[in-house]
């Protein structure tokens, strides 16, 4: 039976501490993909390139004024 090695397996002074880093490395893991996929997302929405400095605007923007 696998629940047998329950009673009989390794000492709780063994399993907790790599449960604990187990738990933060899983963790880790799952940060790093979301952080992965949130920069391929702004890497897709972004489509216009920056504007450079220094250069004037072909046409100056009309501004309404009431």
């Amino acid at each position: 039976m696998r629940a047998a090695r329950l009673r009989t397996g390794a000492p709780k002074g063994l399993v907790i501490p790599a449960g604990v880093v187990h738990g933060y490395t899983i963790a880790i893991w799952w940060a790093a993909g979301v952080m992965l996929l949130a920069g391929l997302t702004a890497g897709l929405m972004i489509t216009a390139r920056a504007p450079k400095h220094g250069v004037a605007a072909e046409e100056p923007a009309v501004e309404s004024v009431t």
